[in-house]
């Protein structure tokens, strides 16, 4: 299994960064670069996939028109098995349309049995990158996911040391309920195509695994999707925090191949402009009115607006 794992860089997220008047770029001098944190979930969902497999590759796909080799080697030092690089001309800003097309272009020389990258950048929050790349593609697309599940321990209620057993079960059930309700749906559209040899490919199929399960967000609830392989899937916060390097990962991550490759590209491609920057709305502290009576409030009220010259 091949994995493909979108990955940006991105300023600090813990830094303060400064907006100056005219810029159409945050002020961060001596801000260090980090990869966008929900790029970091994606590649540790990618991670763990593959070792849950144990075989497959994870290949890291970034786009940049500046250095990126500090956010590539963490992504390397974290497990990645190679990274490509596609290199931009300098100065060359996408939006994030013209990024996902020019992922999507990268990836479709190579093959792949997923495509995993962050629900939005940090930087941007566009959330515009995965459905480009299903788009482009023509893939199914999987989107607020928190992490893949793994289909025998999804159905088996494997989960028991993280809740207590009878909810395992119940939980294995219900998932053992949902998964024969889709092998009878499946059944019964093979034996609406008609010739048996659609029932014999769906069932070598599902026993390769084609198909992927993931938890997904939504709202105050949570969802389980499926989706046949190749497909996209982006990814939010999730249970499992993104591992750290381990020193093995550290002192091998030099050794592992990146591969660079120059892209052109032209601002017209651009649908989007920015064309001004401001700093974040600030929500203002509340403040507590003194004393009981309602006439002293209301003495205090009009002091002030008064004040504040809000009235005349």
């Amino acid at each position: 299994m091949r994995l493909i794992v979108a990955l940006k860089q991105v300023p600090d997220t813990s830094a303060a960064l400064r907006v100056l008047p005219g810029a159409l770029e945050p002020h961060a001098p001596g801000v260090p670069p980090v990869v966008n944190p929900f790029d970091e979930f994606a590649l540790e969902a990618a991670l763990r996939l593959r070792e849950r497999g144990r075989d497959g590759e994870v290949v890291l796909l970034t786009l940049a028109a500046g250095p990126v080799e500090e956010s590539v080697f963490h992504g390397l030092a974290m497990g990645a098995d190679r990274a490509i690089v596609l290199r931009l001309p300098r100065g060359a800003s996408p939006d994030a349309l013209a990024t996902g097309e020019l992922l999507a272009a990268a990836a479709a020389e190579l093959s792949f049995d997923a495509i995993f990258c962050g629900e939005r950048a940090v930087d941007d929050d566009a959330a515009q990158v995965g459905p480009t790349l299903a788009e482009r593609l023509g893939l199914p697309f999987i989107g607020g996911a928190e992490e893949v599940l793994a289909r025998e321990a999804w159905a088996g209620g494997a989960r028991a040391g993280e809740m207590g057993s009878g909810e395992a079960r119940a939980e294995g059930a219900r998932a053992e309920e949902v998964l024969a309700r889709e092998a009878r749906a499946e059944g019964a559209r093979a034996g609406e195509a008609g010739p048996g040899e659609a029932r014999a490919e769906g069932a070598r199929a599902e026993g390769q695994g084609r198909l992927l399960h993931a938890r997904c967000r939504r709202g105050e609830s949570a969802a389980i999707l499926r989706a046949e392989l190749p497909c996209v899937v982006s990814f939010v916060r999730g249970p499992e925090l993104p591992r750290y390097a381990s020193l093995d990962g550290i002192f091998s991550a030099g050794g592992k191949p990146v591969e660079y490759r120059d892209v052109p590209f032209d601002a017209a491609a651009n649908r989007t402009l920015r064309v001004a920057l401001a700093p974040a709305f600030e929500e203002r502290a509340g403040e507590t009115v003194p004393g009981a009576p309602a006439e002293v409030a209301v003495d205090w009220l009009v002091e002030r607006i008064a004040s504040r010259a809000l009235i005349a």
